[in-house]
């Protein structure tokens, strides 16, 4: 009797592969990231000894603090649908991650160009300040979309 319940008993789902491990923890990483620039806008914007001339942009660090949480909860939730989730999830955070590398390489053109894709103060002029940083970015979404991309082998 207890041989026939051993035999019923659901299995355990299998681990999910590497790729879709190494993908996960790239979209992982830009989300600790995230987390990382919401304690420190909060921290820099927060401290009581600023100067006069500095109090416009340490409010502004702080009020960018629950986007950058709101960012790093997104992308916790894409990177654990590209390690976890089923077929379709997979493909969906799949996509969204190719979405991410194309905006941080539409971003990088229009602080090129420019514009300011965040609105702030710089807009008007070109600059190639946080480009890199963007470049980068979209290289790391398009290796993760790339190496966590569903595969018809793999269930």
């Amino acid at each position: 009797m207890t041989a026939l319940l051993r035999q019923n008993r659901p299995s355990a789902p299998p681990p999910p592969s590497l790729r879709r491990l190494l993908g996960g923890a790239l979209v992982g990483g830009v989300a600790a990231i995230a987390f990382s620039m919401a304690v420190g806008s909060f921290v820099v914007g927060s401290t009581h000894r600023l100067q006069a001339a500095t109090s416009a942009e340490a409010s502004s660090l702080v009020a960018a603090v629950p986007s950058f949480v709101v960012l790093g909860f997104l992308h916790l939730a894409i990177a654990a649908a590209l390690v976890r989730g089923g077929r379709r999830l997979q493909g969906a955070a799949t996509i969204a991650t190719l979405l991410a590398a194309v905006a941080a390489v539409g971003s990088a053109a229009m602080l090129l160009a420019g514009i300011d894709p965040s609105g702030g103060p710089r807009a008007g002029h070109p600059t190639t300040q946080g480009v890199n940083g963007l470049l980068i970015a979209a290289v790391v979404y398009a290796v993760a979309a790339l190496v966590a991309r569903p595969i018809a082998a793999e269930a």
